[in-house]
């Protein structure tokens, strides 16, 4: 791929460059790519994805590098610079008998009775607060207010 590009910008009479059918998407990413490393623009004609039209612009050039020289990386287990990754488990910061813990249960696996306790111990201890009248206090206002209003539209 490489080497049919190098000969195309040797060629100065040659402005369009076709490349050879590409099965893959793999390998039609890679012809795109490679142009691209080399300054040229690539397209493709309408309707058929497999052919890859090649064009010389005023950028295209030889880079310093060709792609051709880059060493393949080696997928062996010759590489020292392997790092160990274990993972620890995090401190238990919410238990039942820990005052600051906010008596947090950590087990997803709770029965519906325990989720239910847990749910009252919370809402008592939110609308216990000395700001807000408690859930006793405005729940008979409430029930009485709405008597009144069916009473005066009755």
């Amino acid at each position: 791929m490489e080497l049919d590009i190098q000969r195309f910008l040797q060629n100065p009479d040659q402005q369009l460059f076709e490349f050879q059918h590409f099965p893959t998407s793999y390998l039609r990413l890679a012809a795109h790519r490679v142009a691209q490393h080399y300054g040229l623009i690539t397209m493709v004609q309408d309707g058929q994805v497999n052919k890859i039209l090649v064009q010389k612009t005023s950028e295209c050039r030889y880079p310093a590098v060709r792609l051709s020289e880059i060493p393949a990386k080696q997928s062996g287990g010759d590489t020292p610079e392997m790092i160990k990754l274990a993972i620890k488990p995090r401190p238990n910061k919410g238990s039942i008998n820990d005052p600051n813990g906010f008596g947090i249960k950590r087990n997803p696996m709770r029965s519906v009775e325990e989720r239910k306790e847990e749910y009252d111990r919370a809402r008592a201890r939110i609308f216990s607060s000395p700001s807000s009248p408690t859930a006793d206090d405005t729940l008979p206002q409430l029930s009485s207010d709405s008597k009144d209003l069916n009473f005066k539209q009755g």
